[in-house]
């Protein structure tokens, strides 16, 4: 961004309202599928599907707020880290991965899970843009279209091996 730009002057705030209140009625439809008028919970309660529905909204919140606050230098700087940390995150799943609903794909962090072939489709755009954007890149050339393909492929199967496909 230069030195004018602002965040919130490329923002469709049009799209961001849809978005929350698809967001808010998702949440609210995940306390509802569970409500009983004789137990009758807060959506608050951390305890309850929809309180960590809550604590899942505002760290997304939050993660969209610090990604459209950083530079787009950043991701040309450490797409390829990115991309490396997300296979090694996936070669992990295939070792030591907690299996959820028939797919091993799953690392557990305490109460919470995280599936890094989520992540992996985020890494593996960031890395084949930084690939395909350097100034000698040449779709002509064979070797850079194998590499390319390889960058693609080698996280699908990956997904593959996990069962979560």
């Amino acid at each position: 961004m230069g030195r004018g730009d602002s965040i919130t002057n490329n923002v469709d705030w049009v799209l961001i309202a849809l978005y929350g209140l698809i967001v808010f009625m998702g949440w609210f439809n995940i306390y509802a599928a569970v409500y009983q008028e004789d137990e009758a919970t807060s959506i608050f309660n951390l305890a309850t599907n929809s309180g960590r529905q809550l604590i899942f909204i505002g760290a997304a919140a939050l993660c969209i707020v610090l990604l459209l606050a950083m530079d787009f230098k950043f991701y040309d700087t450490f797409s390829y880290f990115i991309y490396g940390a997300t296979i090694l995150a996936l070669l992990f799943v295939l070792v030591r991965g907690a299996t959820i609903a028939g797919s091993t794909s799953w690392i557990r962090f305490g109460a919470f899970s995280l599936q890094p072939s989520e992540f992996a489709k985020f890494a593996t755009l960031l890395a084949v843009a930084k690939f395909i954007s350097a100034p000698d890149f040449k779709m002509e050339k064979p070797r850079q279209m194998i590499y390319l393909f390889a960058m693609i492929f080698f996280p699908a199967l990956l997904i593959v091996g996990q069962g979560d496909a």
